[in-house]
C-alpha cells in the first residue's frame, strides 16, 4: 500500500538533487576541533555498557532496529531519563523517548495546566486545567509503550536527586538551576549523567548538550558500512576494484581485508587506512611491501572508527559559546544573536520572579534588548538586531506546536545518542528561529494579547487574524501513517480546520471542507513504534479512522473526515472537481514516488499549495510548493533506482542482498503467482484460455501461466506428506541440481573469451549443499515450504502433540491457519522421500551477462492450445481450495520470512557468503525502510512552519534576495540542519533550438528552429482556459487561430486508460471528415469512453508562421 508510513519512503523518493553532498555536509559542520580517534583505554572508560535485548519486541521495534541495531537498542533499555518541564516541548520529548523504547522516563513539573498549554501539549484536556501537568500526562504517555516505565517525580527537584538518572532533560527553568544541575551531572565519579537543556519561546528554540569531558561516539553517522570487491592489488599497494561497482571509500577510512588469495597477509583482520580514494580504487597506507603476490579475490569492509568528543560545562558555554551550528545560511550571525537573546531571556526571568516578557510589551522587550546589546558588546561576534530581538521578546511566552515538534525530535535524538554512543551529538548548542512565518505587516499589540484560549500561543505570536484563518482552513492530508499521525496531532494543536459549525447547522460536512484525511492501509504491530496515535487494541483497523478519532480526542472541534480511498486516477470520482475546489491546502504524508507525483499533478492542475516531506532513518526533508511562486514536486526527476542484473540474482550473487532478493522472487513465483493461476483455472475451466485471450494477453504470457499450472499438476500433492516431499525436492533443485549444472557448464578453472578466469570477482564459485535433516536451516526451509504448499493448495495439515506445542511456542494466533512444526514428524517423512540423482547436461545455456539479449522463443497459438488440452480437467485436481499467499513480512508465524530467509541463507552458504539472522533477513527481503519517531517529529514541525507562511501569503526571493519559504534537509545523526530558499518554477520561453537531422551520419550538422511560447513566458502552473459551448473540432481550430494566431496541426485527447485517439491532423485527410463533429462526441466515440466532467484536456500541436508552438496545459470547457 502506498500509504504505509514510514513514510517515506524508499530513498529514491527523496529529492537528492536538493541536498548537499556528503562532503559539503561534513564541511559545514566544521566539528573536527572537538574530535579525536578513541584509544582502546578511552573506549573502555566511557563506552556505555551493553544490555540484553531479550525484552525488545522485534515485531514492534523492527523499523527502529533497522536504524540503531540490537546493541544500541539494548543500551536504550538501560537508559533512565528525567524530563523536567512538561509544556508542549516536554511532551514531545517524552513521547519520542517512550516510542524509542528507553528503560524509563520520569516526568517532573511544578506547574499546573492552563488553557494555553492545550495548544502544544497533546495529552492535556480542558478538564485538566488546574492539575499538575506531569501527573496528568504520565498515564497517557504510558499507553504509548507498555515496555517503558513512565513515572512522576513528585516534590521539589534538587540537584542531588538527579543522581538517580542516566540522562536529565531540563525544559525551561532558571539558568541558575541549570548551571548547578549540569555541573552535578558532569562530575559524577563513575560516569557522567547526560545533561540537556532546551526551550521553545515563540518562533525560536534552543538545545544545549553536555555529555562530559570525554564521550566516545561509537558510530559517528548513519551511513551504511562501505564495502568493495577487489579486482587487483599491485605490489605498490594500489587496489583496483571490480568494474560496475562504484567505490564509496573516502581518504582516511579504515578497512579490513578478507578472502584475498595470494596476498594472504592482508587477511590478518587488522584495520588499514585507505588513501588516494577514487571511484575505482584506492591505496593502502604504508603499502604492501614484502607481501606475497596477489592472485585473485578479496573483499574490503569499512571499519567505523569511534571518536572522542570533549564537552564543556554549561557555565563556560554560556560565556563562550564557541562555534555554533548554522542551519540557515541566509541568517549570518543569527545563532550568536539567539545565544545572547536566550541569555537575556533567562536574566529577565530571574529578575521578574520567573516570568517571561509580556505579550507584545514594548517595555519588557526593551529590557531584553538592552541585555542583548550588552552581550553583543562583550562577545564582539554579532550585531544586536533590535527588530529581531524585540519581536522574539514579544512572543517569548508562546510554546508553539511546530517548534515543540521540531525541537522535541532533536532533543529526544540527542538523549538516544548519549545513551548509545550511536551517531554524533550536537556540540554543544543548536539555535533556530522562523521569523519568516510571521504575517507580512506588523500586528497591532492589542491583537496579540492572550484570550484565555487554547490557541493563545499562536495569538501572542501571530495575532487573532491568523488564528481565524487556521480555524477555517480546508486541508487535504494524504496518508495517516507515521507522518500522518504527527500532522493530525499538529492540526489539532494549531486549530487547523477547527472552526465550530454555526449553531443549528447540519452536522453533515461536505467532502473537502475541514480536514480530509485518507489512507487505505490498516494498522500493524510494527507501526506502533512511531505512529503514535495507534495502540495495540487498534491492530487491523483502518489507519485514517483511528487517527481521526484520536485527533478529535485532542481537540473536539477538529472537523475531520476520514476516508479509506487511495488517491489515484481510479478515485477521481471521489476526489472530484468540487472536492479540490473546496480544499485550500494539501499535505502529503506518503511513502512512494508514484503517489507523490500523482498528488503533485493534482495540486498543479487545481493550483493548490502542497507541503511535501519524507523521512529515511535519521534523515528527513521537507519541500513547499506554492502555485506560481515555487517549482512543483514533480519538476525535478528523481534519481533512477539501482537495479541488480538478473544474471547476478539468478546465477552469480556476491552479497546477502542478492540471495534474499532471489528468495523473495522465488516466494512470489511459487506461492503467489502459481496458486493464482491454478485458482483461476479451477474456477474458469475450459473458458480459462478464452478469457486470457480476451484480455489481450500474448501467447508467450499465456504459456508461462500454463507452465505454472503444470508445476502443481505434476507434483499432484494430495496429502501433507506429499507437501513435505515437494519441499525436499525443492531443496534439491535449488541448492544441489542448479549449482551442479552451473559448475558443470562453467568449471572452476573456466576462462572467458578473453582468456580471463571466468570466476573472477565479483563472481563467487558455488558448491552444492548436502541435505542434512539435523541442520536447523535445512529444516527451516523444508518446514516452511511444506506448510506453504499445503496452505496455498488447500491440503489438510496433520496435528500432533509436538506440533501443538511448537505452535504455541511460536506465538501463532488462534485464528491462523493450521500448521505443523513438529520436527520429528518431518524427519520421519523426509526419510521416505526418494530423491532422484541429478546428472548435469551439456549444452545448457546460462545467461552470464546482462547485455546478452535473451529473447524468449516465440510461442504459437496452436502450441498454447495443445498445452492447454493436456491439462487435467479442474474436477480431477485434488486441491479443494487454492488460495495464493500475499507476502507479509511482519507476521513471523506465517512461514513467509522463514521460507525467504532460509532460502537466502542456504543460497549464501552455496556461494560462501555470510549468512544473516531473521531480523536482518526481514529488513532486506521485506524492503523495510528504517524509520524513527524523532525524524518524523522534526519533519512535521518544519512543515507546519511552512504552513504558517502559506496562510500568511509570504513571498519568495529574487536572484539577489532571499525569500521566506524554506526547503529543509535534516540528518539527526551527523547532526546536520540545512534550510534553503525555494526554487522558482522553470519558465518556458520563446527560444531557438538546435535540431540534428542525421545525428549518427553527420553529428556535426544541425539546423536552428524557433519555438514560440504562448503565453511567453509560462510555467507549469499556467494554463489556457477555453470556454465554448459544445464546440466542433473546426470551431476549436478557429478559436486558436483567432485568439493566438496559430494553425492547429493536430488534436488528441487522452482517455483514463492512457489511449489518445487522434481527433484531427492537417496532413491526414480522413480526419478532416470529423471537423464538424463536436470534439467531445468524437473523443467519446473514438476513445470508447464517456466524459462526465464539463471539460476536456486536449493536447494541441500548432505552428505560428511555420514555427512550433509551446502551450501550457489547455483546459477546454465545453459546457
Amino acid at each position: 500500500s502506498h500509504h504505509t508510513h514510514l513514510c517515506v519512503l524508499t530513498f529514491k523518493s527523496w529529492r537528492e538533487s536538493r541536498w548537499p553532498p556528503l562532503r559539503v555536509q561534513r564541511f559545514l559542520m566544521k566539528r573536527k576541533s572537538c574530535e579525536e580517534p578513541a584509544s582502546e583505554s578511552k573506549r573502555r572508560k566511557t563506552m556505555a555498557s551493553t544490555s540484553s535485548t531479550g525484552d525488545i519486541d522485534e515485531d514492534h521495534q523492527s523499523r527502529q532496529l533497522a536504524v540503531y541495531g540490537r546493541q544500541a537498542m539494548g543500551k536504550l533499555r538501560n537508559c533512565h531519563v528525567l524530563v523536567s518541564g512538561m509544556d508542549g516541548l516536554g511532551a514531545e520529548i517524552v513521547k519520542n523517548l517512550v516510542l524509542a523504547n528507553v528503560g524509563s522516563v520520569t516526568l517532573h513539573d511544578t506547574k499546573d495546566t492552563q488553557m494555553c498549554d492545550l495548544g502544544a501539549h497533546f495529552y492535556l484536556k480542558e478538564e485538566d486545567v488546574g492539575k499538575n501537568r506531569a501527573a496528568v500526562s504520565a498515564p497517557r504517555m504510558q499507553e504509548l509503550n507498555p515496555h517503558v516505565r513512565v513515572k512522576v517525580f513528585e516534590g521539589e527537584l534538587t540537584v542531588e536527586a538527579l543522581g538517580a538518572f542516566s540522562a536529565v532533560v531540563l525544559v525551561g527553568g532558571s539558568e541558575e538551576f541549570a548551571v548547578a544541575a549540569d555541573e552535578f551531572c558532569r562530575t559524577r565519579p563513575d560516569k557522567p549523567i547526560a545533561f540537556y537543556r532546551a526551550s521553545v519561546n515563540g518562533l525560536a528554540g534552543r538545545v544545549f548538550v553536555d555529555l562530559g569531558d570525554e564521550f566516545v561516539v561509537l558510530d559517528p553517522n548513519d551511513l551504511p558500512i562501505k564495502t568493495a570487491i577487489v579486482a587487483n592489488i599491485l605490489q605498490g599497494g594500489h587496489v583496483s576494484c571490480v568494474e560496475g561497482e562504484r567505490v564509496e571509500f573516502q581518504d582516511g577510512d579504515m578497512a579490513v581485508f578478507s578472502e584475498v588469495e595470494g596476498m594472504e597477509e592482508l587477511n590478518d583482520g587488522k584495520e588499514r587506512r585507505l588513501v588516494n580514494c577514487t571511484p575505482h580504487g584506492f591505496d593502502i597506507e604504508g603499502g604492501v611491501e614484502g607481501y606475497s603476490p596477489y592472485t585473485r579475490g578479496g573483499i574490503v569492509t569499512q571499519k567505523k572508527v569511534p571518536v572522542v568528543l570533549h564537552f564543556r560545562p554549561l557555565a563556560q558555554v554560556l560565556e563562550e559559546p564557541g562555534e555554533l551550528i548554522m542551519a540557515d545560511l541566509s541568517k549570518f550571525g543569527r545563532p550568536q544573536l539567539l545565544h545572547a537573546y536566550f541569555r537575556a531571556l533567562d536574566q529577565f526571568a530571574a529578575a521578574h520572579g520567573g516570568e517571561l516578557p509580556r505579550a507584545a510589551n514594548d517595555e519588557d522587550a526593551a529590557e531584553v534588548f538592552a541585555a542583548v546589546r550588552a552581550l553583543a558588546e562583550k562577545m564582539q561576534c554579532f550585531e544586536a538586531d533590535e527588530a529581531v530581538v524585540k519581536e522574539l521578546a514579544f512572543e517569548s511566552r508562546a510554546v508553539l506546536n511546530p517548534m515543540a515538534a521540531f525541537f522535541g525530535g532533536v532533543v529526544a535524538q540527542e538523549v538516544i545518542k548519549g545513551a548509545t554512543g550511536k551517531f554524533h551529538p550536537v556540540v554543544q548548542c543548536l539555535y533556530l528561529d522562523s521569523l519568516e512565518s510571521l504575517p507580512k505587516g506588523a500586528v497591532p499589540a492589542a491583537d496579540r494579547q492572550p484570550q484565555g484560549s487554547r490557541y493563545d500561543a499562536q495569538i501572542i505570536t501571530f495575532g487573532k487574524a491568523l488564528q481565524e484563518k487556521l480555524l477555517a482552513l480546508n486541508v487535504f492530508l494524504v496518508g495517516s501513517g507515521a507522518l500522518g499521525c504527527e500532522f493530525m496531532k499538529n492540526f489539532a494543536m494549531m486549530g487547523v480546520a477547527c472552526k465550530a459549525a454555526p449553531e443549528g447547522a447540519s452536522e453533515k460536512q461536505e467532502l473537502g471542507a475541514g480536514l480530509t484525511v485518507t489512507d487505505d492501509d490498516t494498522i500493524e504491530k510494527s507501526n506502533l513504534s512511531r505512529q503514535f496515535l495507534f495502540r495495540n487494541w487498534h491492530l487491523g483497523q483502518g489507519k485514517s479512522k483511528v487517527a481521526a478519532e484520536a485527533a478529535r480526542g485532542m481537540n473536539a472541534n477538529l472537523r475531520v473526515q476520514p476516508l479509506e480511498e487511495r488517491v489515484s486516477p481510479h478515485s477521481e470520482e471521489v476526489f472530484d472537481d468540487a472536492f479540490w475546489q473546496r480544499v485550500d491546502l494539501v499535505v502529503n504524508a506518503l511513502d512512494n514516488v508514484k503517489a507523490r507525483r500523482y498528488v503533485d499533478s493534482r495540486c498543479v492542475f487545481y493550483l493548490k499549495p502542497l507541503l511535501e516531506s519524507g523521512t529515511l532513518g535519521t534523515q528527513c526533508n521537507t519541500m513547499v510548493c506554492v502555485p506560481h511562486l515555487t517549482e512543483n514536486y514533480g519538476a525535478t526527476p528523481d534519481a533512477p533506482e539501482k537495479r541488480v542484473p538478473d544474471c547476478t540474482l539468478h546465477n552469480f550473487p556476491h552479497n546477502i542482498q542478492h540471495c534474499l532478493s532471489w528468495g523473495r522472487s522465488d516466494f512470489v513465483g511459487l506461492f503467489e503467482a502459481m496458486p493464482q493461476c491454478v485458482a483461476e483455472y479451477i474456477k474458469e475451466g475450459d473458458k480459462y484460455l478464452e478469457r486470457l485471450r480476451g484480455d489481450k494477453i500474448s501467447d508467450n504470457e499465456i504459456n508461462e501461466k500454463l507452465e505454472k499450472i503444470e508445476v502443481a499438476v505434476k507434483a499432484l500433492p494430495s496429502s501433507f506428506a506429499d507437501c513435505v516431499r515437494m519441499a525436499r525436492l525443492r531443496f534439491e533443485e535449488l541448492f544441489v541440481n542448479r549449482i551442479k549444472q552451473l559448475t558443470f557448464t562453467f568449471p572452476e578453472d573456466a576462462k572467458n573469451d578473453s582468456g580471463v578466469a571466468f570466476w573472477s570477482p565479483p563472481k563467487r564459485f558455488p558448491h552444492p549443499l548436502q541435505f542434512d535433516a539435523q541442520d536447523p536451516e535445512h529444516m527451516r526451509f523444508v518446514v516452511s515450504a511444506a506448510n506453504l504448499f499445503a496452505r496455498v493448495l488447500g491440503i489438510q495439515v496433520p496435528s500432533t502433540s509436538a506440533a501443538a506445542e511448537a505452535r504455541a511456542a511460536a506465538n501463532v494466533p488462534e485464528e491462523a491457519p493450521a500448521e505443523n512444526r513438529d520436527l520429528a514428524y518431518f524427519r520421519a517423512e523426509l526419510a521416505k522421500v526418494d530423491v532422484p540423482v541429478f546428472t548435469p547436461q551439456k549444452g545448457v545455456r546460462i545467461k552470464v551477462d546482462e547485455k546478452e539479449r535473451s529473447t524468449p522463443r516465440p510461442v504459437g497459438s496452436s502450441e498454447v492450445e495443445e498445452r492447454f488440452k493436456k491439462l487435467p480437467p479442474p474436477s480431477a485436481l485434488p486441491f479443494p481450495k487454492v488460495a495464493p499467499e500475499d507476502f507479509e513480512k511482519d507476521h513471523d508465524w506465517n512461514f513467509h520470512m522463514d521460507y525467504v530467509g532460509s532460502l537466502g541463507n542456504l543460497r549464501a552458504r552455496c556461494y560462501q557468503i555470510k549468512e544473516v539472522d531473521a531480523l536482518q533477513a526481514k529488513l532486506v527481503a521485506g524492503s523495510i525502510i528504517p524509520a524513527i519517531a524523532t525524524a518524523t517529529a522534526c519533519a512535521t514541525g518544519l512543515v507546519m512552519l511552512e504552513l504558517y507562511k502559506v496562510v500568511n501569503e509570504r513571498g519568495v526571493g529574487t536572484w539577489n534576495t532571499v525569500g521566506d519559504y524554506r526547503n529543509s534537509y535534516v540528518n539527526l545523526s551527523d547532526p546536520l540542519f540545512t534550510m534553503s530558499d525555494t526554487t522558482p518554477p522553470a519558465k518556458s520561453e520563446s527560444r531557438t533550438v538546435k535540431v540534428f537531422p542525421d545525428p549518427i551520419g553527420h553529428p556535426e550538422y544541425f539546423e536552428e528552429e524557433e519555438v514560440v511560447a504562448i503565453p511567453n513566458p509560462h510555467t507549469q502552473w499556467d494554463r489556457i482556459e477555453i470556454r465554448l459551448e459544445n464546440p466542433t473540432i473546426r470551431q476549436v481550430r478557429e478559436h486558436f487561430a483567432s485568439e493566438y494566431g496559430v494553425e492547429v496541426v493536430s488534436i488528441t485527447i487522452s482517455t483514463p486508460a492512457g489511449k489518445a485517439p487522434l481527433l484531427f491532423h492537417s496532413a491526414m485527410k480522413k480526419t478532416h471528415e470529423r471537423l464538424d463533429e463536436p470534439i467531445v462526441a468524437a473523443f467519446e466515440r473514438m476513445g470508447k469512453t464517456t466524459v462526465a466532467k464539463p471539460y476536456v484536456l486536449p493536447d494541441v500541436y500548432a505552428t505560428k508562421d511555420g514555427d512550433d508552438v509551446d502551450f501550457p496545459t489547455i483546459i477546454l470547457y465545453y459546457r
